[in-house]
């Protein structure tokens, strides 16, 4: 595993956020005051990467940015910051893929209607959530967010 920035190739294993971010010159940490979400990870902690749970999660990015793009072929996915997401909105509803977080901690991918549903299909304080490992391809996914859109 890698920080790749510009020309230089950064193992990540065996090193911190704090030294990862001094070699492409940025500060490593939580914005002060913008987020609350974040991994609480010290930044002088040295770092591990699983490479198969990577592998993973960029196999659900993938995934879902294909899906969205499918879904909405006009919007641009976006890899948030403050979650690590990737996320479309399109018609007010919000389609994304998450690696996991606090709510769910394995990947997932999610809708966020613009108005709150109340049927069995939204299982989430947010919306719709469906594990990433039961979407095992694009159609699949695509399947659910095209339901979600018809149900929102």
């Amino acid at each position: 595993m890698e920080l790749v920035s510009g020309g230089q190739r950064l193992a990540i294993s065996g090193t911190t956020t704090d030294a990862l971010g001094q070699a492409v010159g940025l500060t490593a940490g939580v914005p002060e005051g913008l987020y609350h979400d974040h991994s609480d990870v010290r930044t002088d902690k040295v770092l591990s990467a699983d490479p198969a749970a990577a592998a993973w999660i960029a196999d659900c990015f993938a995934s879902g940015e294909q899906a969205m793009r499918r879904l909405a072929p006009d919007e641009q996915p976006v890899l948030w910051p403050e979650h690590f997401d990737l996320a479309i909105t399109a018609d007010g509803v919000g389609y994304g893929v998450s690696p996991g977080d606090s709510y769910h901690a394995e990947p997932y991918a999610y809708v966020t209607p613009a108005t709150p549903q109340s049927d069995g299909f939204w299982n989430a304080p947010f919306g719709a959530l469906r594990p990433m490992r039961d979407l095992p391809d694009v159609g699949t996914l695509l399947n659910f967010f095209t339901e979600a859109r018809d149900r929102a």
